[in-house]
């Protein structure tokens, strides 16, 4: 019986071998001379390992060629050194074996490869209109730095600010129109509400983060095809801007004369600073006692400025570099790639709600008559006495 099992599975692969072409591997080498040269035949294998795991749409296919048809260069990225000697010199055999299956593909499936990559690319530009600005994520940074840190993480993609043009982050809770206004709530209905919101938060973060790891093991990126780092260094680098906004501020904001340093709880557990930072980490901001903008002025100096102009020209490069990223990633159809932009819009979306929720709590109206049922009313709306 097993005699005839192995011999079912080698016709099984023959019979899906004969439906493709022979690759011909003889131009994969590069010339001597060229700037990059080939793979040396004992170069180490990169993990974690690309060609294994598949999007469901075409994993059939995809995996029937890999293992057949361009079974030897497969052999060879995975490190075997019978494949490697076999498979000769080659620039690349990461390059190699992808070159080999699109190749080999039907026509269709790269033509979904192609929309693949517009569709993606278009998905950072569109997620930064749900992302936060520099402002806003360095006010509530000041109140909850490890709330802020999550949310960089849910949202990575930055609303762009305009470069070489302050943007006031304690300007960030003035009262615009439809704005909602979050009222303080009670001492365990805020306990309560603040842990969701760390739940979501870091719910969001973890979605972002095992979506780009996935992204960057089961696809490739075209012009880095042995390396699967690429989403999460696009996702974690929003933080490295997120920092400098929340230094830029921090640089600028000087407490007001006259006003005490602490709040009167505050003033009670001021002996241990840990539980001092946890908190104001914890607490909402509609129930703090006072706002940032009670307790700091902003004086502008040329370090504060700096800053945020450099991070203002950061997101910039963040939201380009990450263009670059997702338009060049190959092996994913375009029903993969629309739920993987759900997915990040989703967290996005999230994350979006979660910081307009704190910001809606310091939200201070001097005119109550411009708040009905909890959103501001614009000033012409405001009927007078």
């Amino acid at each position: 019986m097993k005699i005839l099992s192995w011999v079912g599975l080698n016709l099984l692969i023959s019979s899906s071998q004969a439906a493709y072409e022979e690759y011909d591997y003889s131009n994969e080498h590069s010339p001597t001379g060229s700037r990059r040269g080939n793979d040396s035949i004992n170069q180490s294998v990169r993990w974690p390992l690309k060609f294994d795991d598949w999007y469901s749409e075409y994993q059939v296919e995809l995996n029937t060629v890999s293992t057949t048809v361009c079974n030897l260069s497969l052999k060879a990225y995975q490190g075997d050194m019978a494949a490697r000697v076999a498979l000769g010199p080659v620039e690349d055999y990461c390059w190699a074996h992808m070159n080999c299956m699109m190749s080999t593909i039907s026509e269709h499936i790269k033509a979904s490869f192609s929309g693949t990559s517009i569709l993606l690319g278009l998905a950072p530009t569109t997620l930064s209109l749900l992302g936060p600005s520099v402002g806003e994520m360095a006010l509530i940074s000041i109140h909850r730095p490890v709330f802020a840190l999550l949310l960089s993480l849910g949202a990575p993609a930055i609303f762009p600010g305009r470069f070489l043009l302050w943007d006031d982050p304690l300007r960030a809770k003035e009262p615009l129109t439809g704005s909602f206004l979050i009222t303080p709530f009670s001492p365990m209905n805020a306990v309560f509400i603040s842990l969701i919101q760390y739940i979501f938060a870091a719910g969001a973060g973890v979605n972002i983060l095992h979506a780009a790891y996935r992204i960057g093991v089961k696809a490739v990126v075209s012009w880095s095809c042995p390396n699967s780092f690429w989403p999460l260094v696009w996702v974690v680098s929003s933080l490295v801007i997120h920092f400098i906004a929340s230094i830029s501020l921090r640089t600028a904001i000087r407490r007001k004369k006259g006003l005490a340093k602490k709040d009167d709880y505050a003033e009670k557990i001021a002996r241990s600073r840990l539980l001092s930072i946890l908190y104001n980490e914890v607490t909402l901001s509609s129930n703090c006692r006072r706002q940032v903008s009670d307790q700091f002025d902003v004086r502008l100096g040329p370090v504060a400025v700096t800053l945020q102009y450099m991070g203002a020209f950061l997101a910039l490069i963040h939201l380009l570099f990450g263009t670059m990223v997702f338009s060049g990633l190959l092996l994913i159809g375009v029903k993969e790639a629309f739920y993987l932009i759900l997915r990040f819009i989703g967290s996005a979306t999230v994350c979006r709600l979660l910081l307009q929720f704190e910001v809606g709590g310091m939200i201070k109206v001097g005119n109550r008559r411009r708040v009905y049922r909890g959103v501001v009313q614009g000033e012409d709306d405001v009927e007078e006495d």
